[in-house]
């Protein structure tokens, strides 16, 4: 199970979402990360703590145009594209 670690915020605006570090992460991160609508949905989940497969299921759940194979490699980047930010629950 991941989940996002607490000095990172995910605030939303009508044009865009991004995520700023706060705390002792912004110490070590000095920026932000701009996510799209399935980032968006990825993140949230992950803010309660999820797995792999959860968020897989999830995008499955979420999106009528994609396959679990699709669904599994888009999850795996997205892991892997803010792997510094998880931590394992």
């Amino acid at each position: 199970m991941l989940r996002i670690k607490k000095d990172m915020v995910l605030q939303e605006t009508s044009l865009q979402s991004f995520v700023v570090p706060v705390g002792k992460m912004a110490e070590e991160f000095h920026g932000m990360l701009r996510l799209n609508k399935t980032g968006v949905l990825y993140w949230r989940a992950l803010e309660k703590g999820a797995s792999k497969e959860e968020l897989v299921r999830l995008a499955l759940e979420t999106f009528d145009d994609i396959d679990e194979k699709k669904a599994a490699g888009d999850v795996e980047e997205f892991l892997d594209s803010i792997r510094p930010y998880l931590e394992e629950i």
